[in-house]
């Protein structure tokens, strides 16, 4: 079916993500219908787009529409979803689509496709990364869901996207929530990679006492290098804008940051599926200190930071960081792709991921050469982890080296590097053959009779010590 002889493509919210992908999908030749509830967006959107139809109710937008139906929802996650789709379903015919584009909770996903499976409307949750820019001029798309509805719309998909050597940054990754969970492992990476710059940052400004210009292209040469990506190259334009007054607009940034739940949602799944994604889990919770700013003022106050900083170190760091940037980089995008895998096992999806890492390649928010790597280590055999490839087991061999001069450095000067603390200390844990668990173990028996294995019997065998009457002998 061509999508474009007539109007089959409805849109609803026209906030920013919703109206940029609205012109980007009318510039592709599609007819578009649009449903906005907000007034004054609804007139934004005409304004722009007079050629464009904005109905101000849903009962227009569907019945503006030729079958099948498919209406795209770019609109708040959660209850505002469900309550539109209440809303649609009565007014929907039989092999209808609806496909949301919403940074869902991926069992919502999971659910809603039962539920509209019901009426015999088809759904897709389509993981959508790139901002209000990727939106306008292609972002990278994750859908799963109905495969019939994907079938249908993959041309579509194809051509609103972001390319990637002539190839189109889409990646249908599976039944029901599979592709609003990609896109939240997406964002769990995507929390990492930017506490990792955030961690690196004030480093170089309070361990160092550069200067945003100085840290800046220590950034813009780490961007011409293996660590080359939209956020190290977004964070070297950052550090070279200036107020009016010459100041850096970076220094008059509260640091507080915000979140929407996906990085917490990503840890939450972690923890579920039994992988340790501990900078993820990290990240997270440094957005959460974060936003503790009076609590962080009065401590502050009470324990004043010192340093023990040797003059002979600075050049040392400055030479270390970048290569222990990359290696906690490559860690975290291992942890990742090690939770999309175990996900994919435990929900029989099939998740193709080098198909997720050339997806990723351009549109999306952690678009960066890494993902090249990705692609080409999932080309050949890896036997647990992407730790396992060929380069980024040479990365971790030469690069943990400088990582653990870089947390010196930190504890020398008293700055918290929890991200790049956390790879290194997953890369350690996860080298030690014969770790501490065997007292923990030991333990939960001692107290609660938990059983234990045994290391001189056969693996899935569970034993009991009567500890009291071993400790008397």
């Amino acid at each position: 079916m061509d999508l474009k002889q007539s109007q089959h493509i409805g849109l609803i919210g026209l906030g920013v993500m919703g109206r940029n992908l609205a012109g980007n999908i009318l510039s592709k030749g599609y007819q578009l219908q649009t449903y906005e509830l907000n007034t004054e967006l609804r007139q934004a959107f005409t304004n722009s787009y007079p050629d464009a139809s904005c109905h101000s109710s849903l009962n227009g937008l569907v019945e503006s529409l030729a079958k099948p139906r498919s209406i795209f929802l770019l609109i708040k996650a959660g209850q505002p979803v469900d309550e539109v789709i209440e809303t649609l379903i009565p007014l929907l015919d039989k092999d209808d689509n609806i496909i949301d584009l919403g940074n869902s909770y991926y069992k919502d996903t999971d659910r809603r496709c039962e539920h509209t499976a019901a009426s015999s409307i088809r759904f897709v949750g389509c993981g959508i990364s790139g901002g209000a820019e990727g939106a306008k001029n292609g972002p990278a798309l994750m859908p799963g869901g109905d495969h019939s509805c994907y079938s249908l719309l993959k041309p579509f998909f194809s051509e609103i996207s972001a390319s990637y050597q002539d190839e189109p940054c889409v990646t249908w990754t599976g039944s029901g929530g599979a592709g609003h969970f990609v896109k939240m492992v997406h964002n769990g990476i995507e929390y990492a990679d930017m506490q990792l710059i955030a961690e690196s940052y004030q480093l170089m400004r309070d361990g160092l006492s550069m200067e945003a210009r100085e840290i800046g292209e220590v950034f813009d040469q780490w961007n011409k290098g293996p660590g080359e990506s939209y956020l190290v190259k977004a964070t070297t334009q950052i550090l070279k804008a200036r107020e009016a007054d010459g100041t850096p607009l970076i220094d008059r940034i509260l640091d507080k940051a915000g979140q929407k739940g996906t990085g917490g949602w990503a840890t939450e799944a972690a923890l579920q599926f039994g992988v340790a994604t501990t900078l993820i889990t990290e990240a997270v919770f440094a957005r959460v200190v974060s936003s503790q700013k009076e609590t962080r003022k009065h401590y502050q106050t009470l324990f004043p930071r010192k340093t023990t900083l040797k003059p002979e170190q600075e050049n040392a760091v400055l030479e270390n960081m970048e290569t222990a940037f990359y290696t906690a980089k490559v860690i975290n995008y291992a942890q990742g792709f090690m939770l999309m895998e175990e996900a994919s096992k435990q929900r029989g999806w099939n998740l193709d991921l080098k198909a997720v890492a050339r997806g990723w390649r351009a549109g999306c928010i952690i678009r960066g050469k890494l993902l090249d790597e990705i692609v080409a280590a999932y080309q050949g055999s890896i036997q647990f982890s992407l730790l396992d490839a060929p380069g980024f087991l040479d990365q971790v061999s030469k690069g943990h080296a400088p990582l653990r001069e870089i947390i010196r450095f930190s504890l020398d000067t008293e700055l918290p590097l929890p991200c790049y603390a956390s790879a290194l200390a997953f890369f350690d844990g996860m080298r030690q053959e014969n770790g501490p668990a065997s007292m923990i173990q030991a333990q939960r028996d001692y107290f609660g009779a938990h059983t234990f294995e045994r290391n001189d019997r056969d693996r899935g065998q569970f034993f009991h010590a009567d500890w009291q009457t071993l400790s008397t002998n």
